[in-house]
């Protein structure tokens, strides 16, 4: 289970949460963030531009295995 939660962002059940599985079959999958590639310590980060509320942002977040 994936789970990142936004800081200092609203306490919006809504919005600042992402919660999604990772799954594989076989050999354990070893997953690489290819995209975003700007990390602080051991976190990748995604930079949102400011978005009004009720609207939309969308950032691609590819990952590799590389198992």
């Amino acid at each position: 289970m994936f789970e990142a939660i936004v800081e200092n962002g609203e306490n919006n059940p809504k919005t600042y949460k992402l919660i999604f599985d990772l799954r594989g079959e076989g050999a354990l999958p070893t997953l690489k963030v290819e995209k975003p590639n700007v990390w602080l310590d051991d976190k990748f980060i995604l930079k949102f531009a400011k978005t009004r509320c009720d609207k939309a942002m969308i950032m691609p977040i590819l990952l590799k295995n590389d198992g």
